[in-house]
């Protein structure tokens, strides 16, 4: 199903990039056109946004629903909702994924 964004989301995805380390230094335009190019997704429950060791090449804003942050026991260390970010971390140090990150079930 195509997710379409509103000027509320657009809001809330800038300000959460605002609210980024790697995004600190930029300026308005440049935030701007970061926001031209996300991709939005679509996680059925259960499933895996990404796996502990995955090489890190993008970084996620959740727009709705939840996410679950795995901890090395399979145990939910932490759950994310609208406008947290996932994957900073790995992205701004180029190493990998620390954590598993599933879509919260019903």
């Amino acid at each position: 199903a195509d997710i379409t964004i509103d000027a509320d989301d657009m809001l809330m995805l800038y300000s959460a990039l605002m609210d980024l380390v790697i995004c600190s230094w930029m300026k308005e335009p440049q935030l701007l056109k970061i926001l031209e190019g996300i991709a939005m997704y679509e996680l059925l429950d259960q499933e895996m946004l990404c796996r502990k060791s995955d090489v890190s090449i993008a970084l996620y804003v959740v727009h709705s629903g939840e996410l679950e942050v795995m901890g090395d026991d399979d145990d939910v260390e932490e759950v994310l909702t609208r406008g947290a970010v996932v994957g900073q971390e790995s992205l701004l140090r180029a190493l990998p994924r620390q954590n598993t990150v599933r879509a919260k079930g019903t």
